[in-house]
């Protein structure tokens, strides 16, 4: 596609957080636009009706729960594992703060993670309100702007308001994955200092075209982003969230962490997290394996973002 060249590309290349925070507030500004939008919609529903889902016809209007399952838990709890591991450039961010301070950070962290909650909390409620149980799993999946009514084809804004935001998210995915990428090369190459030395232009441009590449193939091959994210939630997240940090509190010259009770919490934890994620990958896998092609409507509409 067109925007991967001209936009993605040029958007990624960056070398600080703070080149990127015109890109950021664009972003959130859309992302605002488009709970505005649902927002209106919802509000002006007629009464006593389900909205105008697509699938509302061929549904009741109180259709039965979905039963509770391990492997569904596990789903959930490999997607919600990967949210929480985005958060990968708090460290950059604070290095990048004009003055370094706790309070300062913490300001910064709360006004974010506050700012999206409410953003998904009014968005959530709002997309319930109008369709209830039929609500689908992407928020935007549930309006036909094609083949709907005068109030749903108003929605196409949203779609664009969705892209504008993943687009101008996409770079700070980018970031952390291309210093881990680069900082792993220069260390294989015998570099001590890899941030005093820093990357040649041409190794952070090769590095962005492949990762920007990557996630094109990716995007072209997968048979829906919530698999992806579930993948990943599996593996990398559980890994990160669990695991990394019982090595590291082995690794730490604490004397709290290094009693009996400590040392066993940091194993349950280690152990824990493995056992989590073989379970979920293990399960991801084998939904991919047995769905024989079939893609699920709902699991290719999913928002390539976390939390809407």
């Amino acid at each position: 596609p067109p925007s991967v060249p001209f936009c993605l590309v040029p958007l990624s290349l960056p070398k600080t957080l703070v080149a990127l925070q015109q890109a950021s507030f664009l972003g959130t500004a859309a992302l605002c636009c488009l709970v505005a939008a649902i927002c209106a919609h919802s509000a002006t529903a007629p009464p006593g009706t389900n909205g105008s889902n697509p699938g509302a016809t061929e549904l009741t209007a109180n259709p039965a729960p979905r039963e509770l399952t391990i492997a569904g838990l596990t789903t959930a709890m490999s997607t919600t594992m990967f949210a929480f591991t985005s958060q990968v450039n708090v460290p950059e961010v604070y290095n990048e703060l004009p003055a370094k301070s706790t309070v300062r950070m913490r300001f910064v962290a709360a006004s974010a993670i506050g700012t999206a909650l409410v953003l998904y909390l009014v968005i959530s409620i709002a997309a319930f309100s109008e369709f209830g149980t039929l609500t689908k799993e992407d928020v935007l999946a549930n309006y036909d702007v094609i083949g709907g009514d005068g109030r749903d084809r108003a929605m196409q804004p949203a779609f664009a308001f969705i892209s504008c935001t993943i687009m101008m998210a996409f770079p700070l995915n980018v970031f952390p994955a291309r210093h881990t990428l680069l900082a792993a090369m220069a260390q294989t190459h015998g570099e001590a200092d890899v941030d005093a030395a820093g990357p040649t232009l041409f190794q952070h441009v090769a590095a962005t075209m492949a990762l920007t590449g990557g996630a094109l193939v990716l995007a072209i091959f997968a048979p829906g982003i919530s698999m992806v994210f579930s993948l990943l939630g599996g593996t990398a997240s559980a890994f990160v969230c669990f695991c990394v940090p019982g090595i590291l509190a082995l690794r730490a010259r604490v004397p709290a962490v290094h009693t009996r009770e400590g040392l066993a919490g940091i194993y349950v934890l280690i152990a824990g997290g493995a056992f989590i994620g073989v379970l979920a990958t293990s399960i991801t896998i084998r939904d991919l394996v047995t769905s024989s092609g079939s893609v699920d409507e709902d699991s290719v509409m999913a928002p390539p973002y976390r939390g809407l």
